[in-house]
């Protein structure tokens, strides 16, 4: 069995079609909407300490005694 065979889906077990490429436009903008969601992620991501500690009611500060 060559590496062909399992990627065309022909006498391996893994059977399965081959995806068709999709054109340049089409790609260029789902690039753009995973791009913009994985910013939003970034920057929920690094907002939350932020949010978290400005709505917490702690307000002890930590000090290093030497």
């Amino acid at each position: 069995m060559k590496i062909g065979d399992i990627t065309a889906g022909g006498r391996g077990g893994f059977e399965f079609p081959l995806k068709r490429w999709m054109d340049k436009t089409a790609a260029l903008k789902q690039l753009k909407s995973h791009v913009a969601m994985f910013g939003v992620w970034v920057a929920a991501v690094r907002v939350t300490p932020y949010l978290l500690h400005y709505f917490s009611d702690h307000n002890e500060e930590l000090t290093l005694e030497l």
